[in-house]
């Protein structure tokens, strides 16, 4: 997976056969900046943090995207740059750049 931010997309690249790469779009988001960051958990749950910068909002967002690209769900955090991510035993961990916070959350 890619986040690309100033495209405000997800990318999904596979290989298939051996050697031979495709790609695709797996999930195309709107508002803020972009995706800054992403993680996955052993479910294969994608988190997508979403960067926007401190003057245009106050609040954060991450997405929870099921393995197939459907919205599950959703988290948000004060603080609206999204900076990191991080899934260690069903913990999500959130970066924020503007108040140097680090958020938790189980999953």
């Amino acid at each position: 997976y890619i986040a690309e931010m100033m495209t405000n997309r997800v990318l999904r690249f596979f290989q298939q056969p051996t050697g031979v790469f495709h790609g695709s779009v797996f999930y195309q988001l709107s508002g803020a900046v972009g995706p800054s960051c992403l993680a996955i958990d052993a479910a294969g749950n994608v988190y997508v943090g979403q960067y926007d910068v401190k003057e245009s909002s106050n609040e954060g967002t991450v997405l929870i995207l099921s393995s197939s690209g459907k919205l599950k769900g959703s988290i948000v955090t004060t603080g609206a740059e999204i900076s990191g991510l991080t899934v260690n035993s069903g913990v999500l961990y959130i970066t924020e750049k503007s108040s140097g916070t680090v958020f938790k959350f189980d999953v």
